[in-house]
């Protein structure tokens, strides 16, 4: 038989043992050609600034995928390899030589790989045109889309993914050509040597992802951008010496403990545990760090969605606001009053504050240092912005002012709307003879847009005490009962006050551009794909971990069920087996996902509990499905009922 023959009947054979690979593959290479196309696709949304928001992201995007499958594709073919030696084995002990051998791996793997690209590719080019209609939805809402092919999307994508199956066929075929007969035989038992479990480097762990934790999180400055390269290289390193000695000296502690080790059928399953986390700690480190990953990057642009509404409301809190000197409000009122009643419409309610404008302030960025910058606020009283809060939030006014701190010379800082984070930490005020004390800083809705600049809370005799030195504006802010007549009213406001030729600075909920936010939407969509993609790819991991591990084990447990060892046995071994080395990356990726989003929840000053719980279930719900899958197969395997 020919190697080509010979590795076309093993390639038929064997596509079920690759089918969960492959789908991933395919997956992979469907998502990857669809970001390639946005880069190709110039009307696809539309807009040149949306395009261009789409191009940069999904080239950053591409380019993460990329490295990413080209890990992925590297880690897939070596578990393939090590799972066909025995075979590979059985072919010289035949009398067929290495090298012909090593050209079949080549013909095989190659296949295997030009049949998941062109899948991919269809697949691709299949889903394209709802890939762009979820993500027109999500960024400009309904939009017609229509069909198109990318000849650039498929040559580069064509293109990478030939480069690393090629190279991972040539990588397999030079291993084979160096192994021995007896090597292959043994291949299981030989790879892979367990380490010896260490003390220290498990205490060092949790000392070194602590530091890197407290190192990140402690201190949010301009600085922060510089740290990020470490951190991450930190968490790297103490994820591996936590799976390498940590979570192996805990199982090794509990192997001593009698009552829990001699239970049921703990003694098969603590043991086989102990020598498979010790022996496949690497890929748990990297399963654990795409984990993190994922949710990090879901959470991000979760985040940033969540927080974009929550900006659009602070930005325009009313339907319509107006500001003016303090003076001449109670006129500018009456007229717009006017306007309101001559459109048929009445007010529903208002609320009025006066705040002083802080011009030209002095403002030290961190304590004890010589960084200063210029800057404007508004200051504004305490009981005037308990007003306003209240009658914005409503019964969530509470929760906002439970945050407020002030004294004598004491501020809240008030972060202007439309500022979604900021790395500069404001902490002493300077003007006009006064110095106030930052001591806090909070996002609450004030004066929207209509006065886009920081505000600072402090005590009521405080504003009394400075207000000779400012100059004082008064701000109203107000809702209509029926808000389909807000453009009418104004476009009447704008024409009253051009007419009498006074300058009034008004705000209404219609002049604010709709499509202000509409790039963030472009980025959380296709961050949000990405993040989907490593979850997936991260469940295959732990899939291809386990379905190893049945196949080495098979003759085990076979002899285990000749002694007596039941199925319902062996599933509660599986299962407990599996569900550790499933579970550990995951409780691992969490917690580095959980620091870095509220790194993140630090920088945008706001409460990122809601979208970082939605992240992390969501995404364990998919990651979860691949632990389901692969004990089921784990079960068919080890009884006997799956294909060796």
């Amino acid at each position: 038989m020919s190697a080509y023959n010979l590795a076309r009947s093993n390639f038929k054979n064997n596509i079920r043992a690759y089918s969960v690979h492959m789908l991933a593959m395919i997956f992979s290479i469907a998502i990857y050609y669809n970001f390639a196309t946005l880069k190709y696709n110039p009307e696809a949304l539309g807009s040149d600034s949306l395009h261009y928001a789409a191009a940069g992201a999904s080239k950053a995007a591409a380019f993460l995928l990329i490295l990413f499958l080209a890990f992925f594709v590297w880690y897939s073919n070596t578990i393939f390899l090590k799972q066909r030696k025995k075979e590979i084995g059985m072919y010289c002990f035949m009398g067929v030589t290495t090298e012909e051998i090593g050209r079949v791996y080549v013909i095989e793997s190659i296949s295997m790989g030009l049949t998941a690209l062109c899948l991919g590719i269809i697949g691709g080019i299949l889903i394209n045109k709802l890939f762009l209609m979820a993500l027109a939805t999500v960024a400009i809402g309904n939009v017609k889309i229509g069909f198109f092919l990318s000849i650039e999307s498929i040559t580069e994508t064509a293109g990478f993914f030939l480069l690393f199956f090629i190279a991972a066929s040539v990588r397999g075929y030079i291993n084979i050509n160096r192994s021995k007969l007896i090597q292959l035989f043994n291949a299981s038992k030989m790879e892979d040597k367990p380490q010896k479990v260490s003390i220290i480097k498990g205490i060092l762990s949790l000392i070194i992802l602590g530091g890197a934790y407290y190192y990140v999180s402690y201190k949010i400055d301009p600085y922060l951008v510089a740290k990020i390269p470490i951190v991450i290289g930190l968490i790297v390193w103490g994820t591996f010496w936590l799976f390498q000695a940590l979570i192996p000296g805990v199982i090794k502690w509990l192997q001593k403990k009698k009552n829990i080790f001699y239970r049921g059928t703990n003694i098969i399953a603590v043991s086989n545990l102990a020598f498979r986390i010790r022996k496949n700690y690497k890929s748990l480190t990297a399963v654990a760090i795409l984990v993190a990953s994922a949710i990090t990057a879901f959470g991000t642009c979760y985040s940033i969605k969540y927080n974009v509404e929550l900006t659009e409301r602070y930005e325009a809190p009313f339907h319509l606001a107006f500001m003016s000197e303090a003076e001449k409000h109670e006129g500018i009122t009456n007229k717009i009053k006017e306007v309101i009643k001559e459109s048929e419409d009445n007010i529903d309610f208002s609320v009025t504050l006066d705040g002083l404008h802080i011009d030209e302030a002095n403002v030290e960025e961190y304590k004890n240092s010589n960084t200063f910058h210029f800057s404007d606020y508004f200051s504004l009283k305490y009981s005037d912005f308990e007003k306003i809060v209240r009658a914005i939030e409503g019964e969530k006014a509470d929760k906002i002012l439970s945050k407020v701190v002030i004294g004598e010379d004491l501020v809240t800082l008030v972060m202007k709307p439309g500022v979604m984070a900021s790395l500069v930490e404001e902490n002493h005020v300077n003007s006009k003879g006064i110095h106030l004390d930052i001591e806090k800083s909070i996002y609450a809705p004030i004066f929207g847009k209509l006065a886009n600049l920081p505000a600072l809370v402090m005590r009521d005799e405080d504003y009394e005490k400075y207000k000779e030195l400012f100059k004082e504006y008064r701000y109203t802010g107000l809702n209509i009962e029926d808000r389909e007549k807000l453009k009418d009213i104004t476009n009447g406001i704008t024409h009253k006050f051009k007419e009498s030729k006074e300058e009034v600075a008004a705000l209404s909920q219609e002049s604010l551009d709709k499509n202000r936010f509409k790039e963030l939407e472009v980025y959380f969509f296709l961050g949000g794909v990405l993040a989907l993609v490593f979850i997936v790819a991260s469940g295959v991991m732990v899939y291809f971990n386990i379905i190893t591990e049945a196949y080495m084990d098979k003759e085990k447990y076979i002899r285990l069920m000749n002694i007596g060892v039941t199925k319902n046995e062996i599933w509660s071994t599986a299962i407990k087996q599996g569900a550790i080395q499933c579970i550990l990356p995951l409780v691992a990726g969490s917690i580095h996902a959980i620091v870095a989003l509220r790194v993140l929840a630090l920088i945008m000053t706001k409460n990122l509990i809601i979208p970082a719980s939605i992240s992390i279930v969501f995404l364990a719900l998919v990651y979860m499905l691949f632990y389901l899958l692969a004990i089921n197969k784990f079960i068919k395997v080890v009884t006997n009922k799956g294909k060796a």
